[in-house]
């Protein structure tokens, strides 16, 4: 019969990559949904500059 104790110390280095992969999914998610907001915020400036220029 194996242990609770061997069964974790042998999954916490597979856990810690799989969080720090998780992490970094995150991180990368939201920069992008940053970028697009961003990038969204300055066409609607430029479209708006644009039509109240007349």
């Amino acid at each position: 019969m194996k242990r609770l104790s061997d069964d974790s110390s042998t999954d916490r280095p597979a856990l810690r990559a799989a969080r720090t992969r998780l992490e970094r999914i995150a991180v990368s998610v939201l920069l992008a949904i940053g970028a697009a907001v961003l990038i969204g915020w300055l066409f609607v400036e430029l479209y708006v500059k644009l039509v109240t220029a007349d």
